[in-house]
């Protein structure tokens, strides 16, 4: 089940405010058991600290990646050393690919299955 919860972003066209918690963010396109492996692969092979065992019993009822990170935040993850409750983008992004690379066309299809049903509404709108 993918994390897309809000329609507007498909008509939007680049004048309108958007309003908080009406973003999108590209970690919301990917399917949320695929993110949140990614994420836990992340926070293990980072050396992150925090309170782990609370984050993997809140991440699966988050709705969006905002929520993720509300949730990082919330359990105290951050990299040893710093006071920045956070994971670092950059990296769960090159993670991602890295995913991605080895995956059947199968498998990567499904994975990132809303990106192409947006990408099929947004040529629709045109």
């Amino acid at each position: 089940m993918g994390f897309i919860t809000n329609e507007n972003i498909i008509y939007y066209d680049g004048n309108e405010i958007i309003e908080s918690g009406e973003e999108l963010e590209v970690e919301d396109l990917f399917e949320k058991e695929f993110l949140i492996s990614t994420i836990k692969d992340l926070i293990k092979n980072d050396s992150l600290e925090g309170d782990f065992e609370s984050f993997n019993n809140k991440i699966t009822n988050c709705k969006n990646f905002e929520e993720i990170e509300k949730t990082i935040k919330e359990c105290d993850i951050k990299y040893k050393d710093t006071n920045d409750y956070k994971i670092n983008k950059y990296r769960l992004n090159l993670n991602i690919i890295e995913k991605l690379k080895v995956m059947d066309d199968e498998e990567f299809n499904e994975i990132t299955r809303s990106f192409h049903e947006l990408y099929k509404k947004l040529n629709k709108n045109k």
